[in-house]
């Protein structure tokens, strides 16, 4: 009987173990930022769009110095290359490490990316180069991860750099949009004459395409982003929930079995304790100690009861 008990003592420690192992887990997961994992994998997709985006910006800066020899500040470009070429190694490294991508970090690498492009296009063009709507591609994977008042931050800051790339740029007669009517201007100071092509009708369209996705992708993929962080949430609710009901459906069957198997010596015990007391030859102490004993006995009996019916019920609610 007592090795029995030992046991049962031992198993109830190990279930106890076991849970509190995982609702340590639980904890631990639920104590991180819930887009932490979600946003190192991101910021892994990012480095991969920013391995081709600057191999072809690469490519780009060389062919224009080498073979259509711009007239453009290639020192600089480089600089700024280089400088984005370090960024993109330390946002790989970084992103192999999940507990390191906080969310200020991860915000201050895509503003850093932005500065960096805007640099590029201001030495290359401004807004009159195509390549400007790159700026989405970070503000896409910024919104799928940020919250809402980061991503809307992020839009604002995307549009307010694309506004001042229409004002201030480095002239580049390849992208030129005037048709000649401040050719001779831009080539003398080098940058236009702060605004002369954004009147132009097609780069003011493409200044209102721009705002327009960049509001309209903040806003849809924000919202889209929202409801799956909802679903993730109440997904590990349910799980956590479920877990829970699986730990009380143990201890229920496990309390109905250790009763079950208690019972029947309890029993024994009783009809021995009855017998003895009704043996003539007991004295008054005798005769008092046999009684406590038996409702001491009836006592463990209800115990028992009482332990199998709060198993049954417990085992009913959950299922």
């Amino acid at each position: 009987m007592s090795q029995y008990c030992v046991a049962r003592r031992n198993d109830i420690k190990y279930h106890a173990y076991s849970i509190g192992e995982i609702a340590a887990l639980i904890r631990s997961l639920f104590s991180t930022p819930l887009d932490s994992l979600a946003r190192a994998r991101y910021l892994r997709l990012l480095c991969w769009i920013r391995l081709f985006a600057l191999t072809g910006q690469s490519v780009a800066i060389a062919i224009a110095q080498f073979r259509l020899v711009l007239d453009l500040n290639y020192a600089l470009l480089w600089m700024v290359m280089s400088s984005m070429w370090l960024l993109l190694i330390f946002s790989w490294r970084q992103s192999g490490q999940q507990k390191r991508v906080s969310e200020s970090s991860y915000w201050l690498n895509l503003g850093f990316e932005l500065i960096g492009f805007s640099v590029l296009i201001y030495l290359s063009g401004g807004a009159t180069n195509p390549f400007v709507f790159y700026f989405l591609v970070p503000l896409s994977i910024g919104v799928a991860t940020l919250n809402k008042g980061q991503a809307w931050l992020m839009a604002g800051f995307c549009i307010a750099l694309y506004t001042l790339l229409m004002f201030q740029y480095h002239y580049l007669a390849l992208f030129d949009m005037s048709h000649g009517v401040a050719e001779d201007m831009t080539h003398a100071e080098g940058h236009n004459n702060f605004g002369l092509n954004w009147r132009n009708p097609h780069i003011l369209g493409m200044w209102m395409n721009f705002v327009a996705s960049a509001l309209l992708l903040t806003y849809f993929v924000s919202r889209m982003a929202d409801q799956i962080r909802s679903q993730e949430r109440e997904i590990a609710t349910l799980d956590q929930q479920q877990r829970e009901d699986e730990h009380l459906l143990a201890m229920g069957t496990f309390a109905a079995g250790t009763a079950h198997e208690l019972g029947t010596p309890l029993s024994s015990l009783a009809i021995i304790l009855q017998d003895l007391a009704n043996y003539p030859a007991l004295d008054a102490d005798q005769s008092m100690e046999l009684e406590v004993a038996c409702g001491e006995v009836e006592r463990c009996r209800k115990i028992l009861q009482s332990l199998v019916t709060a198993a049954q019920s417990s085992q009913s609610s959950v299922g």
